[in-house]
């Protein structure tokens, strides 16, 4: 359900991830169909250090839909922390070439090349005696690969080469017959990723979304998208955009001044309160907001003032009954 998400969602930008986990369970009974709440399910987990978990629901989303990136993303983010190299290799890069937009995940694929490489110079010295080292060892371009690796890299050359699939065997722990598997999987993906039809359909499901939402619209939940990340420049740099194409929305100030706060610009962020409030918009998230902002600004008088002003027009509302507690 979209409450429980945006719940769970505000609860985990707040890094409350008990909280937000409770909601997310919420959306997961209430819709046990959607991929995505096991989606957000699973990156709480993780924050949770609950790994097993987080990969558990990482596995449902992909079931539920085997051509959502970020699913793979989740799977990779729970295997990498389990140590299973080789696994999340492949989750990260199935959700590679399933989004290759996602920075994110291009990201997360580095520290899994650098780790893998890191496992094949540390070991290939004590396999010297084995023979599939021996043979790779006569061909640069292999040990070129298996040094810096790339999803093209390990699938291309492992789909060829009998010696490379040993050696990656070996080095990574991982059954031989499995790496084969997921070496014909990645090009089955590849293929009907590549295929003219799914592109057409997917252009036309891009241009449908983006005709639903206006170019604010659009940039704002790129914006919490990042933020949710901890991305605040770029979170940031969308508020931005967003706030400029439909400067008549002043909940997307509210946003940018958590922002603000974020990146330590406090003064930033108690202008965009203040702006909000002039401009009539009436939440308690102003109150809470530029609390915070005095605090770290050292302000103490301020910030009590502003949590009473909150409290006053909003008594019974928890998060600034619960900040008053802590000034």
């Amino acid at each position: 359900m979209t409450e429980y998400k945006d719940k769970g969602n505000n609860a985990f930008k707040n890094k409350d991830y008990t909280t937000a986990l409770g909601f997310y369970t919420e959306a997961v009974n209430a819709e046990p169909s959607n991929h995505v709440h096991y989606s957000n399910r699973s990156l709480c987990f993780f924050n949770l250090n609950k790994f097993q978990e987080a990969l558990e629901d990482a596995e449902h989303c992909v079931r539920l839909n085997s051509k959502w990136g970020k699913g793979y993303q989740r799977k990779g983010q729970a295997q990498f922390k389990l140590s299973k190299i080789w696994d999340a290799f492949v989750s990260y890069s199935y959700g590679n070439l399933l989004d290759p937009t996602n920075e994110n995940i291009k990201v997360e694929l580095k520290d899994i090349f650098s780790n893998v490489s890191n496992k094949f110079k540390s070991s290939l010295t004590s396999l010297m005696t084995n023979p599939s080292v021996q043979k790779l060892m006569k061909d640069p371009s292999s040990l070129a690969d298996l040094m810096n690796p790339t999803p093209e890299k390990i699938f291309e050359k492992g789909k060829s080469s009998p010696e490379f699939l040993d050696v990656i065997s070996l080095v990574l722990e991982t059954d031989r017959s499995i790496i084969e598997k997921d070496i014909d999987h990645y090009f089955i993906i590849k293929v009907q990723n590549e295929s003219p039809d799914k592109k057409e359909n997917e252009s036309q499901h891009d241009k449908r979304i983006k005709d639903k939402l206006t170019k604010g619209e659009e940039a704002f939940h790129k914006a919490n998208d990042f933020f949710v990340f901890e991305q605040y420049e770029e979170a940031l740099s969308q508020y931005d955009l967003a706030i400029s194409s439909e400067h008549t929305n002043i909940h997307y100030l509210l946003n940018r001044a958590a922002c603000y706060l974020k990146l330590g610009d406090d003064v930033l962020a108690l202008e965009d309160c203040n702006y909000a409030i002039k401009k009539g918009l009436n939440s308690p998230r102003i109150y809470f907001l530029k609390t915070l902002a005095y605090l770290s600004m050292k302000k103490q008088d301020f910030a009590q003032e502003a949590n009473k002003e909150g409290l006053r027009l909003f008594p019974g509302d928890e998060k600034l009954l619960k900040q008053k507690e802590s000034l």
